[in-house]
């Protein structure tokens, strides 16, 4: 796993990112247990995290982010709202056991963080990514299909 961040220069921070994450099992008769599941939040967001499964990795992440705030300190109840981006994602890789086939993946991203009760460091996160292929898995000959439809993330952390 690595990542590139890179503010884009006479701007008011905005910045591009490079994510790459890849896996490589050498028992290709291990269990299925053991394989690599590339979809869902921590893949390839377009997609189920058990939709894209197989004993080796490899996804790649292009996010482009602008901020809409810096620096300020709007008071909403219990929140004050400090920072706000917005980010545009384009994923593309794959899970596979037998053969490499380039799932590709768009997204929308709203962050907002800043503080909440007492000081307390807090982020949220909207997302919407659709996966751009179609996917297609059986499991016990019953046969389910992914892709092209909407996926929708809310993050929240807390003491970062």
């Amino acid at each position: 796993n690595g990542e590139y961040h890179w503010e884009i220069p006479k701007t008011n921070r905005w910045t591009f990112s490079f994510d790459a994450i890849a896996g490589w099992m050498n028992n290709t008769e291990a269990d299925s247990f053991f394989n690599f599941f590339g979809g869902g939040l921590t893949g390839l967001k377009g997609y189920p995290y058990y939709s894209i499964e197989g004993n080796r990795l490899a996804i790649g992440t292009f996010t482009f982010r602008v901020p809409i705030l810096r620096e300020k300190h709007i008071q909403l109840g219990w929140f004050t709202l400090q920072n706000s981006i917005i980010g545009f994602i384009a994923q593309g890789g794959d899970a596979w056991s037998d053969s490499f086939d380039l799932k590709p993946s768009l997204g929308f991203q709203w962050r907002f963080n800043g503080f909440s009760f007492y000081n307390f460091p807090t982020a949220i996160g909207l997302e919407v990514h659709q996966g751009q292929a179609k996917v297609t898995n059986t499991v016990n000959d019953k046969v389910y299909t992914y892709g092209k439809d909407n996926r929708f993330y809310f993050t929240l952390l807390f003491g970062f």
